[in-house]
């Protein structure tokens, strides 16, 4: 089955569930990547006011493809610098970048350990007529406080599988391992074994990371067979994929 949505963006995608967010939980705050590009950009929905948002879960949306016929909306996690590195990130864009236990990695870490955030991908994965993914990526970052521009940047993993409910495992789509800081995923791909490579990462003080789990969708277009297309409205979304999710929106 081919799942498509009528709308065009990112940004429209985004609007949309926090319309229907609005009436279920909690006000979200729509963030765009780029304030001066919207229609282009990757957007967030965040669960407070505070910018950047590095240490809060939140929804996430962004083009599926290079050719921006799709959209993937994800669940986002991100892994800040350890609190020993802090004297060298020392400015206030610097410090924003450290982790501390107010971060929702570290409930990423134990819900997946405990089981009530396993339990819900695997829900996903089975409920879902299309692929829930699990997209890794990350490497060193330049030090905000002496950034330069015209430096070279640093070169960053990236990983990208599908979750089997039936094996419970990672099934790896494609990787590109340019810095090599993140091979502990390919070293076992079972879901279980997610929390101790997490942790492995979490002790590389100086590497980011960045986590989704997430869906691709079809923007509807005339090339789309109505007899083989569902489409689904903002609340369909919401129904289906982002209202599981929303105890990780902290």
């Amino acid at each position: 089955m081919t799942v498509c949505v009528d709308f065009l963006t990112p940004r429209q995608t985004c609007y949309a569930i926090e319309r229907v967010s609005a009436t279920k939980i909690d006000k979200l705050v729509t963030r765009p990547w780029n304030m001066y590009e919207p229609d282009s950009t990757t957007w967030w929905l965040v669960p407070s006011n505070n910018w950047p948002a590095y240490k809060h879960g939140k929804f996430h949306f962004n083009w599926g493809n290079r050719e921006h016929t799709s959209i993937f909306v994800s669940l986002y996690f991100e892994k800040g610098l350890d609190s020993s590195i802090s004297t060298v990130y020392s400015c206030a864009k610097g410090q924003r970048l450290i982790l501390d236990k107010t971060w929702t990695w570290y409930r990423l870490i134990r819900d997946l350990e405990n089981s009530q955030l396993t339990q819900k991908l695997l829900y996903l994965s089975e409920s879902l007529p299309l692929s829930l993914e699990m997209i890794v990526n990350g490497g060193y970052v330049q030090d905000p406080c002496d950034f330069d521009p015209n430096a070279p940047g640093f070169n960053w993993d990236f990983y990208d599988y599908t979750l089997d409910a039936t094996t419970q495992r990672l099934m790896l789509k494609w990787s590109r391992t340019d810095s090599g800081l993140l091979t502990a995923l390919s070293e076992s791909e079972r879901l279980d074994k997610l929390p101790d490579i997490l942790r492995e990462f979490t002790s590389n003080g100086w590497m980011w990371v960045n986590l989704h789990f997430g869906i691709r969708l079809l923007i509807k277009d005339k090339q789309n067979s109505e007899q083989f297309t569902t489409i689904w409205s903002a609340s369909d979304l919401w129904e289906k994929f982002f209202q599981h999710l929303t105890p990780w929106l902290i």
